[in-house]
């Protein structure tokens, strides 16, 4: 999950204004992650990253036009109230995009919150083991082609952070 939000991060550092809010590993692994994703990073980095634990809408707000990678949305208790956190974090954008990261159990394709995580998605990604699927794609770029359940195997380098052999 991570690997995977590090990477749309750097990929589109240039063109949006990105903030990476991280709930669950210190800065410092996040930079040597980055490393490996691009030797080449700037320092400073071309985007924000910062330790956020709840309340992303409030953050989101500040900058409604901005794109918002959150790793990741934690639900300590009462798991069907995900959705509403993911509707308090859409209704604070404006013309940004707020890519969300759930935690799910191995096996399952929804992440904690079940349905109630899917509702307000544009996009739904989920990733297994080696395994990513699309779950839902409101918007396509070829409405004659529906990408719901395509899947794309992957492994991941020794370094934590570059997908390889998709």
């Amino acid at each position: 999950k991570t690997a995977f939000l590090l990477n749309v991060a750097v990929m589109n550092a240039l063109g949006w204004d990105v903030w990476f809010w991280n709930s669950e590993t210190g800065v410092a692994l996040l930079k040597e992650r980055l490393l490996a994703i691009e030797p080449n990073l700037s320092n400073p980095l071309p985007f924000h990253l910062k330790g956020r634990m709840d309340n992303f809408a409030d953050v989101v707000s500040l900058n409604p036009n901005a794109l918002h990678i959150i790793d990741y949305l934690d639900m300590d208790t009462e798991m069907y109230l995900v959705g509403a956190e993911i509707k308090r974090i859409l209704k604070a954008l404006n013309k940004g995009v707020a890519i969300i990261g759930l935690q799910k159990p191995a096996g399952r394709d929804l992440g904690y919150g079940g349905t109630f995580s899917l509702k307000k998605a544009e996009v739904y990604l989920t990733m297994d083991k080696n395994k990513l699927k699309i779950l839902k794609a409101k918007s396509r770029i070829n409405p004659k082609v529906n990408p719901v359940n395509r899947q794309w195997t992957f492994q991941i380098d020794n370094t934590g952070s570059n997908f390889i052999n998709i």
